[in-house]
């Protein structure tokens, strides 16, 4: 084990408890517990306290506070460790709040030279009133693991008083240690009813119903279900954002409705689900829209997921000089796509379904799906309507 001891920029985790040879007794565990009101607590124990740190700088989308980065501009056989604060829970003593104000780093024992080693990288916290003889108050130490072909980490070595940020690969004969050979375990915290950051190495439960987190991977929030015993998506309110949809033909055309035909639209994204709502109305004619397929593009960046086709509902009035008719059907979303293709059933005598068409000879009445005669396309009114997942 090797540390650097405290620098300056490390202030000392308050409150520490005094030397008992100064009776001044246990007022640092007093305000430490009274501070516990307000800090994250720890779902393992009653009055214990999380470790984590304290997010306040980002870079490229990465935390920064006590991250645990290779030095610069030259690696080295050194780490840096970034500025920064963080809650440590000790034992029956409350949680510890400490800073370090300034970057700091550390060095690594000489590396096997056959195989890799696991060193963690932690921050102690140290009071004069609780350990013996501390070397200071809160600084870096390197905790060295046992070489091997498949390394063992030394997480015996891990005390209450320690908050792990790194694990470094130690390659054999190295003399640089690289990026690719840190992997970062930190985790994080945040006052109390505030929400603190999920990191992909936190799988901590809740500790109180209704504990909130954010998932820096799905970039969503979550919530601690007490009664499930796991932590569940909070979905956001979502507006309703307008806009005009079209009908386009596979044949590349777009469906034209006729004089005084109109389109409306809009649609609602609320976490991994999209709810549209599509309506056209035919006008005069002539309503030439070509040939082929019809389908309706969703709006921008709006894709269904990759491994299931989904369905929404579809309803079409038909009102023509022959007859007024209503058909219901569905809209199938397929796999990957970013569009809506209506089915509806062949006729009112033939309840097979098939893809909304238009004739293959533009402006011939009757030889689409449905099969309506004296009408091109077979409108009236055309509604698409339902919720799918998207990705």
């Amino acid at each position: 084990m090797r540390d650097i001891g405290n620098i300056p920029g490390n202030l000392d985790p308050w409150a520490v408890t005094l030397d008992p040879v100064n009776q001044i007794g246990n007022s640092a565990d007093d305000a430490r517990f009274t501070l516990g009101n307000l800090s994250q607590p720890d779902p393992t124990a009653a009055f214990a306290w999380t470790d984590g740190v304290f997010p306040s700088a980002m870079a490229s989308g990465q935390v920064l506070d006590l991250q645990v980065s290779p030095t610069t501009p030259t690696p080295s056989f050194a780490v840096t460790i970034h500025w920064g604060g963080a809650q440590v829970g000790r034992s029956l003593h409350g949680p510890y709040l400490c800073t370090s104000t300034i970057n700091q780093s550390v060095s690594f024992s000489a590396p096997s030279a056959t195989n890799p080693r696991i060193d963690y990288v932690v921050m102690r916290t140290a009071d004069p009133g609780l350990d013996p003889t501390p070397t200071r108050s809160w600084f870096p130490v390197v905790l060295q693991g046992v070489p091997g072909a498949s390394p063992l980490e030394p997480t015996s070595q891990i005390t209450d008083a320690d908050l792990l940020l790194a694990a470094v690969t130690i390659r054999p004969g190295a003399s640089q240690v690289l990026s690719g050979d840190i992997a970062d375990r930190r985790v994080f915290a945040a006052a109390r009813g505030g929400a603190y950051l999920k990191s992909a190495v936190d799988n901590r439960p809740g500790a109180f119903p209704g504990m909130l987190r954010y998932n820096l991977a799905g970039a969503s929030y979550e919530t601690w279900n007490a009664a499930a015993n796991a932590w569940v998506p909070v979905v956001p309110s979502a507006p309703w954002i307008t806009y005009t949809p079209t009908l386009q033909t596979t044949n590349g055309n777009t469906v034209y409705l006729g004089g005084g035909g109109f389109s409306s639209g809009r649609y609602q994204i609320t976490g991994k689900i999209c709810h549209v709502y599509m309506y056209f109305e035919w006008g005069s004619a002539p309503w030439n829209g070509g040939s082929g397929i019809v389908w309706s593009p969703l709006p921008n960046n709006i894709l269904s997921v990759n491994h299931r086709t989904q369905w929404v509902q579809a309803h079409l009035w038909v009102k023509n000089n022959v007859m007024i008719a209503d058909f219901h059907g569905q809209g199938a979303v397929y796999p990957n796509f970013n569009s809506i293709t209506p089915w509806f059933v062949k006729s009112r005598s033939d309840n097979s379904t098939e893809t909304y068409k238009i004739s293959t000879s533009p402006g011939a009445a009757g030889t689409g799906v449905p099969l309506v005669p004296g009408g091109f396309p077979e409108g009236g009114q055309l509604i698409i309507n339902g919720e799918f997942e998207i990705q």
